[in-house]
């Protein structure tokens, strides 16, 4: 029961993710959504900054457990997201 997948790519200017395609009951979720790979930004330590700046694929069992995730908390928990996990590809 998978709320949402989203593939994405990083924006080198900004060092921010953007949302390529997305499917999924819990698109909301991504509308609006700051990822960043920028070890300065809060939003660089969740499941897609670290999976990217570390190359590696990085998982998230419980979003309102980890500190990193902390930027996200109130998001995932009104559309009601429990888990996540980031799978980078580098070409």
């Amino acid at each position: 029961d998978m709320r949402l997948a989203w593939i994405g790519w990083v924006e080198e200017a900004t060092g921010l993710f953007k949302v390529d395609a997305l499917a999924g009951p819990g698109g909301e979720y991504a509308a609006g959504l700051v990822v960043s790979v920028d070890p300065q930004r809060a939003e660089s330590r969740g499941v897609g900054g670290r999976a990217v700046i570390e190359r590696r694929t990085v998982v998230c069992a419980d979003i309102l457990a980890d500190p990193g995730m902390a930027p996200w908390h109130e998001r995932a928990r009104r559309h009601e997201v429990r888990a996540c996990a980031a799978v980078p590809l580098f070409r």
